[in-house]
């Protein structure tokens, strides 16, 4: 063996265990804001998009107003079929609804009234560390 050899095998396996830590960081993260969003109606929850390369701009009409929310189901299996081609490309979770920030940051839900998208952003570094760790072992 070469070390020219040896290097890529390296490269490889430390590829591997970032690829795998950054998709396992951005389905928390993403779901994290998906399950975290106040539900009225459940059009906020079921407005969230995701999408690797280019942010989405659509919204759709329809509604879950139970607090698990049947669709969050639909919209958890989007995240994890995005999230697994992202690595390597920028990673959009959007919401085009006109009144999602005055949810997240002016306080219009009881449910939520101090956001829920940024607090779970802020937890990425924290996240990703951890699932470094786990895909490293």
């Amino acid at each position: 063996m070469s070390f020219e050899s040896d290097w890529q095998k390296v490269e490889q396996h430390i590829g591997s265990i970032m690829s795998q830590a950054v998709r396992a960081t951005l389905f928390q993260v993403s779901t994290g804001i998906i399950k975290g969003t106040p539900v009225d109606t459940g059009r906020a929850k079921n407005n969230w998009f995701v999408s690797v390369g280019s942010p989405e701009y659509r919204t759709t009409e329809s509604v879950d107003s139970t607090r698990q929310g049947s669709m969050s189901g639909e919209k958890i299996a989007e995240v994890n079929e995005s999230v697994s081609v992202a690595v390597g490309d920028i990673f959009y979770i959007t919401n085009n609804l006109h009144y999602i920030y005055r949810l997240e940051f002016e306080g219009w839900s009881d449910q939520a009234p101090a956001g829920w998208v940024r607090k779970n952003v802020q937890q990425f570094n924290k996240l990703l560390e951890s699932n470094i760790r786990a895909a490293a072992q």
